[in-house]
């Protein structure tokens, strides 16, 4: 005892040192289960009464009612990493939902292989392929329509990775240590499409994607229009991007061009009830010609 007596102010010093981070911890217990966080402290929210954390802030120095009442609702803290991937999650969802809402019909497909021109409906036929060539082939390019005389839109894709001649796989055999790959001579990936439109004035206008090289965007805006007739079927052309990165100087070229010797005997080998309707061509400001049969 005579030891413990000599040194009693070492001793109140040690345990009042011990009691203070003792308090300290539970200020910290008390502000984490306000915060609805869940860090090293083991605890569960619905363990802990109200009259207990009253108590706790009151014995830590803490108590305020309005911040006492302000503090057990805030909502659980989220680390900066687990915001942006709740926000990002967040947009994406309202993408998707935007896009569904704005019709399902945002990414049109071609019509059946038994479709025949409708009659008395206010609708017409209009004929177009889309084609990419050149050593990139890993690029997703997108051609944009519009109504000038309604409220209309749409995003054509420009290839989904077939020929379109034969419709087959352009590389069946892709080697994963050779990804730009060229098409041989003469031949395109892309896509022959049969759209039903109302009738109206519309417009090519925009042509843009991505690639594993970076984005595709036309340099300069442009205009393709045309006039959708009802019960007619209109030949667009053939809209080709040739994407060539690789090439000691970069480039990439869109045209549009009548190609009807390739493109109108491909319609007619796939659209049966299409081939014996008059086919009209319209190229360029919408001068409409008869189709050689």
């Amino acid at each position: 005892m005579p030891y413990f007596s000599k040194h009693w102010k070492i001793y109140r010093g040690f345990f009042q040192t011990l009691e203070n981070l003792v308090f300290i911890l539970m200020r910290s217990r008390v502000r984490a289960h306000a915060a609805g966080l869940r860090g090293r402290l083991p605890h569960r929210r619905s363990t802990v009464s109200r009259q207990s954390l009253l108590v706790f802030y009151k014995r830590c120095g803490l108590y305020s009612r309005n911040r006492f009442q302000k503090q057990i609702r805030r909502k659980p803290s989220v680390s900066l990493e687990d915001r942006n991937m709740i926000r990002f999650s967040w947009w994406w969802s309202i993408s998707v939902l935007v896009l569904f809402m704005s019709g399902c019909a945002s990414v049109p497909s071609s019509v059946s292989s038994d479709y025949k021109v409708p009659k008395n409906t206010g609708k017409g036929v209009v004929v177009l392929t889309t084609s990419l060539t050149g050593a990139e082939t890993e690029a997703i390019p997108n051609l944009y329509l519009r109504g000038t005389t309604r409220t209309y839109s749409q995003m054509l894709p420009m290839w989904n990775g077939k020929l379109l001649e034969t419709g087959k796989d352009a590389f069946p055999m892709r080697s994963l240590l050779k990804p730009n790959q060229s098409l041989p001579e003469g031949q395109a990936m892309g896509i022959l499409h049969v759209l039903e439109l109302p009738e109206g004035s519309y417009e090519f206008y925009d042509v843009g994607g991505q690639s594993t090289s970076g984005h595709i965007k036309s340099i300069n805006r442009f205009s393709q229009p045309f006039m959708v007739r009802a019960g007619s079927v209109l030949y667009l052309g053939n809209f080709n991007i040739d994407y060539r990165p690789y090439d000691a100087v970069p480039r990439s070229q869109f045209t549009i061009c009548n190609r009807q010797d390739r493109d109108l005997p491909l319609l007619k080998a796939r659209y049966r009830h299409l081939a014996l309707e008059p086919i009209h061509i319209g190229i360029a400001n919408d001068k409409l010609e008869t189709a050689k049969q």
